[in-house]
């Protein structure tokens, strides 16, 4: 006879790590602030807000420009030849 697998119940859990958890607060607060100063001042160029948002978060802007394509706030533009 075969031993029933017991279920879990999963469904309202947080798995995550919590440096998994402060990384994804960290992102939500960086996205936020990049969508709040592109809003607020349209005519500056986004790697100087990237720049900007690095200065006060002690990261790189390319850190910054990361996070940001990683969750669809910032889209790559193609360069020129």
């Amino acid at each position: 006879m075969m031993k029933s697998i017991p279920t879990f119940n999963l469904k309202n859990r947080d798995l995550r790590t919590p440096r998994q958890k402060a990384r994804a607060k960290q992102d939500k607060v960086i996205c936020d602030c990049y969508l709040r100063l592109k809003r607020a001042q349209p005519l500056v160029s986004p790697s100087r807000i990237m720049a900007e948002i690095a200065q006060e978060a002690g990261m790189s802007a390319p850190g910054i420009r990361n996070i940001l394509l990683r969750h669809g706030v910032y889209k790559k533009t193609k360069t020129q030849p």
